[in-house]
């Protein structure tokens, strides 16, 4: 079942065992809920309609059921918000039954005064005709909300998410701001290839004409009689080829150029509604985004961008309300996906007739699974129509006025009930929590949102595209090991209270899929990481990761896959027990693998301090110092590249081994720490010596890498131990070494 196909809970029969009564608590005025997990309570907003489509205004708290995951969740809280005002509805209470009126619960407040709706007008890429509609709905939206207590804001998208007008009730100010909003977005998207494809689709080559086959089981050319210039396998190239290969050739040019397209402005409209449902997360109340586009393309690279708007949605309990202004002309929202699945029909019949040997393997062909796949989200107005059902909200289309639409919405801004519960399992494990709300009343259907995604909720970031087959991976009881990488957490600075960690996961690009473009010369891969670090109760602290893009000549293809992707975050931890969870995915190959590190964040010493000891395979020029401000393993211009496996190894006869550490000098101690270094092997030390120490900086830091000369070493296993002093104060750390012979 798709993941919008789930956003509308209905019930149509009332269920055979009682509910139970929840205890009676107050909806504190000081108490904010927020949808998430962990933090007290998740708050839904309820929409309930009858089978005329009318508003249910008197539902009772007892006639609900709220399912998270399959468990049914006791309703802690529950309120009836009728045309503004923050009345609670009745509760039940300990005494009532389905045939008695129940008596509202002791210690239900009364009413605390109007609520407040915030709705936000989104206008995104629209074209003229397109415009002129939007227009004229929103500003019959505006009139019949004049005198409501509704606060507006108007945005458009155009590249980015552009603010119009703030939240404000002045009806003249979001007029003027309309006109803005509405004048100069870009034109809709057109496809150009579906003529040329149409003239090509004619010929019996099916739209392919470099695919000049023959059919092997009638061992006769299969286009011989019905289109002879094609030319045979026997006769060679027909007198039309040269014509047919350059208007591929086009088809080529601009089928590459409109996918591009698609997902660029994706792209666009996908993070513009991230960043303004993630801004209005910590605001109570109802949270409306009406949405005026021509439909919302999400080609197969934008579907986990599209999943986590979704999500985030729910968790900012924000309300998505798609409009479609394409009005009756939207009936043909399914032809760019007719178009590409009768593009990959094609491609798989010039397959089967050619058997992919003559001309070899075209482009069309080797993306034959991609263009079915990107069918499932072509049709622009039914991707719409699953985000506004997944948030809550429903689909506004297929009408040259809409009104009545529109009418509807502003009745569920001041119709609607609230619930909340607190979830039985209130970690912050990562995992999808799938919600599902059901009435038992008959003939009625409830509009609500379906999950999120547990995780703690952040100012600043939210989840994004690249992270959700990441954390629905790390949620699975069997987390899938398909990718190989590396991770280590390394120990740095003491603070009073906390103790500051660099981690850090290491990716080999050499089994990572790479789609190599021969035409154009290029290269293309994508490779993403997330990290999520979970206190000793399960709460996830710290989540952390970064998506890649990798692309350039084919020429340095063999060169790429011998390097390596590196990951690294500073992590700041109160002392404690920690475990370190990491997943990359390989985003061509639809691969992802997991790993479980053990962390236990030791207390601050006082006085003298060494920092972990970390290897180095090498180094690359730094970001600026503005983009990773708190990069620990930074070092002036450069960004050292550390070694993650717990063994350092080295070959025999190496002659080096760089070294990475920190020493933290006492507080107003004058005298300069001393270094020495020793060796061991068996218990028996080998080599020690004296390493000097630069100067530390104005914080008393001296971050430092020593060359550790390793040449003479035997093969075999050792201890190297690191041991700094200052004014009676010692620290140190130790790293096990093994020395392998040449071809190991």
């Amino acid at each position: 079942m798709g993941f919008g196909a789930r956003a509308l809970a209905m019930s149509l029969a009332a269920a055979s065992l009682p509910v139970a009564p929840a205890a009676a608590q107050p909806w504190a005025a000081d108490r904010v809920p927020v949808f998430g997990s962990g933090v007290g309570v998740v708050v839904l907003d309820l929409v309930v309609r009858d089978r005329r489509g009318s508003l249910v205004r008197d539902l009772r708290s007892d006639e609900v059921e709220i399912w998270e995951d399959g468990v049914r969740q006791p309703i802690t809280e529950f309120r009836s918000v009728q045309d503004g005002s923050g009345a609670s509805a009745p509760r039940p209470s300990a005494a009532s039954d389905a045939g008695r009126p129940v008596v509202p619960a002791a210690g239900t407040p009364p009413d605390r005064g109007r609520r407040a709706s915030l709705v936000s007008l989104v206008f995104d890429q629209l074209s003229v005709e397109g415009r002129s509609l939007a227009f004229q709905a929103a500003e019959r939206f505006l009139d019949a909300q004049a005198g409501a207590w509704t606060y507006v804001a108007v945005f458009r998208i155009d590249g980015r998410l552009k603010l119009a007008q703030g939240f404000t009730q002045d009806t003249s100010a979001l007029r003027r701001s309309l006109e803005a909003a509405t004048l100069g977005s870009a034109p809709a998207f057109a496809s150009t290839v579906a003529a040329i494809g149409g003239q090509l689709g004619q010929s019996p080559n099916a739209g392919d004409p470099m695919q000049m086959g023959y059919d092997r089981r009638e061992l006769r050319p299969a286009h011989y009689q019905g289109d002879p210039g094609a030319g045979t396998p026997m006769d060679g190239d027909g007198p039309l080829a040269a014509q047919r290969g350059i208007a591929n050739a086009t088809v080529n040019i601009l089928r590459t150029a409109e996918d591009m397209e698609r997902s660029q402005r994706g792209t666009w409209s996908l993070d513009g509604l991230l960043a303004l449902v993630h801004g209005q997360g910590t605001l109570p109340g109802r949270k409306t985004v009406v949405y005026f586009s021509e439909g919302l393309q999400v080609p197969p690279l934008l579907e986990d961008p599209f999943r986590s708007l979704m999500s985030e949605a729910n968790q900012a309990n924000v309300s998505i309300y798609g409009v479609d202004v394409r009005g009756l002309g939207a009936g043909g929202n399914m032809a760019a996906a007719r178009e590409l699945l009768d593009q990959a029909v094609a491609i798989s019949t010039s397959q089967r007739l050619s058997g992919g040997n003559w001309h070899g393997v075209t482009r069309e062909q080797a993306r034959e699974f991609d263009t079915v796949e990107a069918t499932l989200r072509m049709n622009a107005q039914g991707t719409l129509e699953d985000l506004a059902k997944g948030t809550g909200g429903f689909l506004i289309a297929e009408s040259n006025d809409l009104k009545l639409g529109l009418q509807r919405l502003g009745e569920e801004l001041h119709g609607y009930y609230e619930a909340a519960y607190v979830p039985s399992d209130d970690r912050f494990d990562g995992r999808f929590r799938r919600v599902a709300v059901k009435v038992k009343r008959a003939g009625v259907a409830v509009q609500s949102r379906n999950g999120y995604f547990a995780v703690p909720r952040t100012s600043t970031r939210p989840i994004m595209g690249y992270e959700t087959p990441l954390l629905a991976a790390l949620g699975s009881r069997k987390p899938p090991r398909d990718v190989e990488h590396q991770a280590a957490v390394f120990r740095f600075d003491s603070g009073p209270d906390l103790v500051r960690h660099g981690l850090a996961v290491a990716v080999p690009l050499s089994r990572v899929s790479f789609a190599e473009d021969r035409q154009a010369g290029r290269y293309a891969g994508r490779v993403s990481v997330l990290a999520l670090v979970r206190d000793a109760r399960g709460d996830i602290v710290e989540r952390l990761g970064q998506d890649y893009p990798l692309e350039g000549p084919l020429e340095d293809l063999a060169a790429s896959r011998r390097r390596r992707i590196t990951f690294s975050r500073s992590l700041l931890l109160h002392p404690g027990t920690y475990v370190v969870d990491t997943a990359v995915r390989d985003g061509l190959g639809q691969r992802i693998g997991c790993r479980r590190l053990a962390l236990e964040v030791v207390p601050p010493a006082a006085g003298l301090r060494l920092s972990s000891v970390v290897a180095l395979a090498g180094a690359v020029p730094a970001a600026s110092a503005a983009e990773e401000p708190d990069d620990p393993f930074r070092l002036g211009d450069v960004r050292m590249t550390p070694i993650l496996e717990p063994k350092i190894r080295v070959e025999s006869g190496q002659d080096t081994l760089a070294l990475y550490y920190v020493v933290y000098g006492q507080e107003g101690v004058r005298e300069p720490p001393t270094m020495t270094l020793e060796i061991g092997r068996g218990g028996r030390p080998v080599k020690r010596g004296s390493i000097a120490l630069p100067a530390p900086d104005a914080g008393g830091r001296i971050p430092h890498v020593a060359s550790i000369p390793v040449g003479r070493l035997s093969p075999g296993d050792y201890t190297l131990r690191l041991n700094v002093t200052q004014a009676g104060s010692s620290a140190a750390e130790q790293r096990i070494v093994e020395v392998r012979s040449s071809g190991e």
